[in-house]
């Protein structure tokens, strides 16, 4: 009886894991610690990856390595569809499947699954990729992981106007989609454990009193892709007014440039006068882990579509602390309203009311910035709310102990790595078992947008390469004289050429010991791939290197 495949090749470029010491951007977190999290709790004794390139593969090792991988490595070249098969999912570190889609229609579209993960979903090139999921061959055995359940809604929301255009452009009955499960961000709770000596460590360290109330965030300390600050300043003077406390707020994160740095200190200045506002830097990832150490209270209130998921707020409560953030899309999973901290109520404008946003984005006519900001200013959170839950955890220490210590229970029984890898692995199960389920189909149409340069451009040339042309040596060229004239050609600057030197010196020098030979007899000789054989032949047709009789065709 086959055996379902309960582990997955993991796609690596170094851009969606970022390296240790960089700013903490979220989906560099999130991919990281996947990574951590799975070689954690696997128990595989094989970890599969799949890269664009040699210098990928390298990084993908040094990675697994850092996370503390010490078993077989086996990495694969990801266009190579072929190589793929084992262990049957390939996990991708986003949502658009389609590339990869068509790679494997090269080969067999049942050899292997598709999964991907959400982060931002309000890029323009996600939400194309989200489209061209309907349009790509992705199949039912493949799947999209959504980290909330308003990330689902907003996957499903695409894929059905998606799902409605295309059929009534081509008028089908059934276009096939991707399953779209919720698994929550996971982190390794231990690595955010909390005990005296490490808070009054931090307070030290940030020059901080031992006794004072500190309500902390830790974020990307942005406008335009977190949050605006001026609710958060507004709520907490309020608060403040509320108790008669005198309380820090310590804002850790790093600011993207000069006017949005102007803009925070600006409205501590002028929405929280009696507020202590300090702004850590935490741009160092590790140093960031560390630093909530200090904080009695942690704040979150996002109102941005560029969050999705809010994996501060995770750590937050691993951290044992009680948070206070809006109630806004995956938040909204992962803060129990009332026991593990307090959720803000939230307002957008109704549906259909960003026709002409939309558009624009489109069009080019706002950046990405823009939209994120428009779509910023039509979001409202409810300012009294936040104030009202603020006061509550500042004037009563044992609601902020046991929100806390709930927290921190909850973090480990559902966000802790342990809880989730076993979720990845009972997707890729069903995946792997509908997928031994679905009928066979080998070697299908590929992708209509990237098809064999030789089949699209074979009306250009006058006639294509005999296999049954006779090849005779014009100057046979050793290793060196080739790789001299790669440079004076140029192949050596871009970096890529059909043959090495080694091999074109071989062929040249076969082809003047035994020719004159045939196309088909040179390929045979040599061993190469009918593909390279041919690529080396024309190469050294092209500098008079060999030269050929019989394939021209009429006109000559």
């Amino acid at each position: 009886m086959r055996a379902f495949a309960a582990s997955a090749r993991f796609f690596h470029h170094p851009d969606a894991v970022g390296k240790t010491g960089d700013a903490p951007i979220g989906r560099h977190v999130a991919g990281r610690s996947l990574l951590a999290g799975y070689i954690a709790h696997s128990q595989d004794e094989t970890l599969y990856g799949a890269v664009s390139n040699a210098q990928d593969a390298e990084h993908f090792k040094a990675t697994a390595e850092e996370h503390g991988w010490v078993g077989r490595l086996d990495v694969a070249l990801s266009y190579q569809s072929e190589k793929l098969v084992e262990p049957g999912i390939l996990m991708l570190p986003g949502p658009s499947l389609g590339p990869s889609a068509w790679d494997r229609r090269r080969g067999a579209e049942t050899a292997y699954s598709l999964c991907g993960i959400t982060h931002t979903v309000a890029t323009e090139r996600i939400m194309t990729g989200l489209f061209d999921n309907l349009v790509a061959p992705v199949r039912p055995w493949d799947a999209i992981i959504a980290t909330s359940q308003a990330v689902r809604d907003t996957i499903l929301t695409e894929l059905d106007a998606a799902d409605a255009y295309l059929k009534e452009r081509f008028q089908c009955a059934r276009i096939p989609r991707p399953e779209a499960p919720v698994i929550p961000l996971g982190i390794d709770a231990s690595a955010f454990q909390v005990d005296l000596g490490s808070k009054e460590r931090e307070r030290q360290r940030l020059n901080l009193p031992l006794d004072a109330l500190v309500v902390m965030s830790i974020a990307r300390l942005s406008v335009f892709e977190k949050m605006h600050p001026a609710p958060l300043m507004i709520a907490l003077e309020k608060a403040c007014e509320q108790v008669g406390c005198l309380v820090i707020l310590c804002m850790a994160g790093w600011f993207p440039n000069e006017e949005e740095e102007r803009v925070y200190r600006a409205c501590a200045s002028a929405f929280a006068p009696s507020v202590d506002v300090r702004f850590i830097d935490a741009s160092d990832s590790a140093y960031s882990t560390s630093v909530r150490a200090a904080a009695d209270i942690f704040v979150m209130p996002v109102d941005n579509i560029q969050e999705t998921f809010g994996l501060a707020v995770v750590e937050a409560m691993a951290a044992g602390l009680p948070v206070v953030c809006s109630d806004w899309n995956g938040l909204r999973d992962t803060v129990q309203h009332g026991q593990t901290g307090f959720r803000v109520p939230t307002l957008m404008a109704p549906p259909n009311m960003g026709e002409a946003l939309a558009r624009r984005y489109e069009n080019g006519v706002d950046t990405y910035l823009q939209y994120l900001s428009l779509m910023q200013q039509r979001t409202a959170l409810n300012i009294p709310a936040m104030a009202d839950a603020l006061a509550a955890l500042i004037a009563n220490p044992d609601l902020r102990k046991r929100m806390g210590a709930a927290g921190r229970a909850r973090v480990l029984a559902h966000f802790d790595w342990s809880a989730i890898i076993p979720q990845y692995q009972a997707l890729w199960q069903e995946l792997d078992k509908r997928r031994a389920a679905a009928d066979r189909a080998d070697h299908l149409m590929s992708n209509p947008a990237a098809m064999d340069p030789t089949v699209l451009y074979s009306g250009y040339p006058t006639a294509a390469l005999n296999a049954e042309a006779y090849l005779e040596s014009a100057k046979a060229l050793d290793v060196s004289e080739i790789q001299d004239l790669f440079d004076l050609l140029g192949n050596t600057a871009i970096n890529r050429c059909v043959v090495s030197p080694t091999n074109l010196a071989w062929i040249s020098s076969l082809v003047r010991d035994q020719g004159p030979l045939t196309v088909s007899d040179v390929i045979e000789k040599s061993g190469f791939s009918i593909e390279a054989g041919n690529a080396a032949i024309l190469w050294l047709v092209k500098f008079d290197l060999i030269t050929i009789q019989s394939t021209w065709g009429e006109g000559l």
